[in-house]
């Protein structure tokens, strides 16, 4: 995910969750460890990892990456579906 103000990176803050099929949210943690991407000061470029749990698989989800910036909000949502 890159932020960026016309054509040069800028700061802000980025939001990453897991919407389920049930319409459930869930926060997403930093690659293999516990904390949550919730409101993490960026700027210009974040790039991360996802694990997903093997009751997951086949299962259509939706990630939702919110950035904000000054008073702007920008909400981007992938669908996924995990494999093996």
């Amino acid at each position: 995910m890159r932020v960026t103000r016309g054509a040069e990176f800028t700061a802000g803050k980025i939001t990453v969750q897991i919407v389920d099929p049930i319409g459930g949210v869930h926060p997403v943690e930093f690659g293999a460890n516990t904390k949550k991407v919730t409101n993490v000061p960026i700027k210009g470029t974040f790039r991360d990892y996802m694990i997903f749990p093997a009751s997951a698989r086949g299962i259509p989800l939706k990630i939702r990456v919110t950035v904000v910036v000054g008073t702007g909000r920008s909400i981007v949502n992938y669908p996924v579906t995990p494999r093996a």
